[in-house]
């Protein structure tokens, strides 16, 4: 925890702005593709609080039919997608989003990362990373399996949040 600490502590610092981000996707595999890209940006003030500066929500058509699965999961459909513009047309407003800020955050953001490469690569936009922080490697470092068995999003929101109902699987 308190190399957690330290590493929040360099980066959260006045002036710099960070976007918490995530993905919809049509799975895991190596030739998975984003279907939703979300985001909010802050600007961290002096008083260490976050001040909202931007919010966006991208769908994007995969050009391929989503496993049921994945409509299941994420509640997107093919009929929702399919007036949605590709990822070769979305790709470099998100890449040029994501490069405005100092630093990112993600849940299980290595996913998300892996999932950004690969459309960078398919889509030939080159993007610079940024320092990502991991809320579920906090989560992990910060309530212990007695307190929550499962450390995911949805799992950690309850027990910190119990009368919060949210949905989850949307990027949003």
């Amino acid at each position: 925890m308190e190399n957690t600490r330290n590493m929040l502590l360099s980066l959260i610092q006045p002036g710099k702005t960070i976007l918490f981000f995530d993905t919809e996707t049509t799975g895991f595999s190596k030739s998975a593709k984003i279907i939703q890209f979300s985001g909010c940006i802050f600007r961290i003030e002096p008083n260490q609080k976050l001040k909202l500066m931007e919010t966006f929500n991208y769908y994007m058509n995969p050009l391929e039919q989503l496993p049921e699965k994945i409509i299941e999961l994420t509640g997107i459909s093919d009929e929702m997608l399919l007036d949605m513009p590709d990822e070769t047309i979305i790709a470099p407003e998100i890449f040029e989003k994501i490069a405005c800020v100092d630093i990112w955050a993600a849940y299980n953001c290595g996913f998300d990362i892996r999932m950004m490469n690969q459309m960078a690569d398919r889509t030939g936009y080159f993007y610079e990373s940024r320092p990502c922080i991991d809320v579920l490697l906090m989560a992990r470092e910060c309530i212990s399996k007695e307190e929550s068995p499962n450390h995911n999003l949805q799992a950690i929101t309850k027990y910190l949040y119990p009368d919060v109902n949210l949905r989850f699987h949307s990027a949003v």
